[in-house]
């Protein structure tokens, strides 16, 4: 699946598939998760005039290794492990967004 992302009609019919089978949450949860990172100025723009060589994965790779290290323990809960991991996976998103934006500039045809 290396293919330039390009949002369309086949997006929503993905989105509308998962609603229907019961499996949306967490995508709902990871949108809400980039909606807010957005609002608080973490555009793609910012992401790609600023983070390069990984440093969104590797932000989403301490998010995920805090929720490692503290389940089970006083600290975690369900809500804060839900709110975490959609911070990770959001933070992933951004990258592929980044990643997706160097595609298209380095292949316009694609």
């Amino acid at each position: 699946m290396t293919d330039v992302f390009h949002p369309d009609q086949q997006a929503e019919d993905d989105l509308t598939w998962l609603m229907h089978n019961g499996a949306a949450a967490g995508v709902a949860a990871v949108l809400r998760e980039r909606r807010r990172q957005i609002e608080q100025g973490y555009t793609p723009e910012h992401d790609r005039e600023h983070h390069s060589d990984g440093w969104l994965l590797g932000a989403s790779h301490n998010r995920l290794q805090a929720i490692l290290d503290d389940i089970g323990t006083e600290a975690s809960s369900p809500a804060w492990e839900l709110d975490s991991m959609a911070a990770a996976a959001a933070l992933i998103a951004a990258e592929i967004d980044r990643l997706d934006a160097a595609v298209r500039k380095d292949h316009p045809d694609a």
